[in-house]
């Protein structure tokens, strides 16, 4: 599986938590149902009304499909490489 950046601008996003479950539960529901994709998280940026959005996925195109079904404008997505801290 491959990591995906998801920039999503929406002003006043990081008040709408409703849309934030949405798409975690639509990215449950289709790794439930067998895709290869999981929801790792989000980080808000509130003054610049900015959502990252990180998933693990098969593809661009399975990523697409979860902002789609959540309707939720991903405005960009790109691969991305994570890094963790070495201890």
């Amino acid at each position: 599986m491959r990591t995906f950046l998801v920039e999503c601008y929406w002003p006043g996003i990081a008040s709408d938590l409703v849309s934030m479950e949405r798409v975690a539960r639509t990215a449950a529901a289709r790794k439930g149902s067998g895709r290869s994709i999981q929801w790792l998280g989000c980080i808000l940026l509130p003054s610049d009304g900015l959502a990252l959005f990180l998933f693990q996925a098969k593809d661009e195109l399975e990523v697409m499909a979860v902002g789609r079904l959540a309707e939720m404008p991903f405005d960009r997505v790109v691969e991305a490489i994570r890094v963790e801290p070495r201890v």
